[in-house]
């Protein structure tokens, strides 16, 4: 134990029976008997004090979490996908079940000739639509302080363009430890809807986020840290996030293996973490329920579609993204200045840009395909989190 810590650093008095110190709020370096002391020794400790609470916050952000900020299926306790289309969020009690246990509950009923379905948690009767019940419900979790049910709420104000509703819901939700409000958050610090920009915000949520095991927000910020030229955090951001069974940030690792910039062997422990993460989440039960909604009939998915819309945008995103991010490996390069996506038809390799007037080679540089990878994915992650209930 250093002096430092068994005595005040300002004024020297040691920790007796009738003094104690207290540590300073921002690091463990030193304690203080009085804030009057803590006051007189602030210029003296400042900068040590800066550099060593940046050096705790690092490695709190880059702690690798257990599991994902979904955790697991309540009941059948296996780790809940990270595609929002394979579970649902029951509104009458805020859980969010899996889409295998969804549908074990609903083949019970149908078989057992239930008049009402019930939730497969809670067992009360699932809320009817058009009687209130579900806004009741809705209601009745908010009350009670549930950050699931503000996040969704917040989430249907933002959809409704009301986003200063939606900033004080996810603003609540964020203060009770939700990792998806504070992603919401940072998306809209980040393009100034209902409250000015802010990009210390932005990062701020996005690291609370990641810190709770959301892999898109960690994404999100390896992205910002390879477009700020810190190639190195945003490796250890992609490979954290790729552990967790992240699609994207094995994408990213991937183009970084090309680029030099991940080793063969870094890249094959990433790899196998991510199928890991992936064949965690994987059940006969619960793909026998991806297979139900597979072979159903095209109005049965136009009805499901309407009840849940994110369904068809969310699977066509990620389908997208794969054939624009093949492409850019093949072809593509951005400018250095605005980062554009660029492509030669034909003709001398030498360019201007007409927009921002810059002039570069079109090479095949491979750091600057993943930064154009990095602002793609970065750019699709900030949409909104759309919730889902029955």
């Amino acid at each position: 134990m250093s002096e430092d810590n068994i005595m005040c650093a300002s004024c020297g008095i040691a920790e007796v029976d009738d003094v104690q110190l207290k540590k300073c709020a921002d690091c463990d370096l030193v304690k203080y008997c009085s804030e009057k002391c803590q006051g007189e020794h602030k210029l003296q400790h400042k900068e040590a004090c800066k550099k060593r609470a940046a050096e705790l916050r690092d490695e709190l952000l880059f702690k690798v979490p257990e599991s994902s900020h979904r955790g697991d299926c309540p009941i059948c306790m296996m780790p809940l996908p990270l595609d929002l289309s394979k579970s649902i969020t029951k509104v009458c009690c805020s859980i969010i079940i899996c889409d295998g246990c969804n549908y074990a509950n609903h083949k019970r009923e149908f078989e057992e000739r239930r008049d009402r379905p019930t939730c497969p948690f809670c067992r009360k009767p699932a809320p009817r639509k058009g009687t209130g019940e579900l806004e009741k419900c809705s209601r009745d979790r908010i009350e009670a302080n549930d950050p699931v049910a503000m996040t969704q709420e917040g989430a249907e104000h933002e959809q409704k363009g009301d986003d200063i509703r939606a900033i004080e819901y996810y603003t609540k939700a964020a203060e009770l430890g939700d990792a998806d409000a504070h992603y919401q958050l940072a998306g809209l610090y980040r393009n100034g809807h209902g409250v000015e920009k802010d990009m210390g915000k932005v990062i701020y949520h996005l690291e609370e986020a990641a810190i709770s095991g959301h892999p898109t927000a960690r994404c999100d910020l390896g992205c910002g840290e390879w477009n700020d030229g810190n190639a190195e955090r945003a490796m250890r951001h992609f490979i954290i996030a790729a552990n967790l069974g992240h699609d994207d940030s094995m994408k990213m690792l991937m183009a970084a293996y090309r680029g030099g910039l991940v080793s063969k062997e870094e890249l094959a422990a990433a790899l196998r973490a991510h199928h890991a993460a992936v064949d965690a989440t994987k059940s006969p039960q619960r793909d026998a329920g991806e297979e139900r909604y597979l072979q159903a009939s095209d109005e049965m998915k136009q009805k499901c579609e309407e009840m849940y819309p994110w369904i068809c945008n969310y699977s066509r995103g990620v389908h997208e993204d794969v054939g624009v991010l093949s492409w850019l490996l093949e072809n593509g390069q951005n400018c250095p200045n605005c980062a554009v996506g660029v492509e030669r038809i034909s003709g001398c390799f030498h360019m201007t840009r007409p927009t921002c007037a810059t002039h570069f080679c079109l090479s095949v540089d491979k750091k600057s395909l993943i930064r154009s990878m990095a602002l793609i994915i970065a750019g699709r992650n900030r949409k909104c989190l759309s919730s889902s209930s029955m």
